[in-house]
């Protein structure tokens, strides 16, 4: 039986092995949220540079139709067919913004 009167909690003596199993449980506890830090961490720079990469190819692809557009009337400027709907999309709608003629042949082929 255990009585307390002085208000404080009391103390419970676990002993070692109570106390060296409760330190394993915590520190698996510990390396697990480290681990999931660590895989948040690296998807978020994955998705980062996922994000740098197509920004950087539009800029360019935008450059090239760019430089396009200033040249001489009746010229061809043909893309790979092997892009994606979504590079395809960009390069119409940029087309589209500098008033280029735009279409697409063999989607997908290789």
């Amino acid at each position: 039986e255990l009585l307390v009167d002085d208000g404080q909690v009391p103390q419970v003596d676990m002993g070692a092995d109570a106390t060296e199993s409760g330190d394993a449980i915590r520190k698996a506890a510990l390396d697990k949220v480290e681990r999931e830090q660590a895989k948040a961490a690296a998807e978020k720079a994955r998705k980062e540079d996922r994000q740098k990469k197509t920004e950087d190819w539009i800029r360019s692809m935008q450059d090239r139709l760019t430089q396009f557009a200033k040249g001489k009337p009746g010229d061809t400027l043909e893309f790979p067919s092997s892009l994606s709907s979504y590079q395809r999309m960009h390069v119409h709608d940029f087309a589209e913004s500098l008033g280029l003629e735009h279409g697409s042949t063999d989607v997908g082929k290789s």
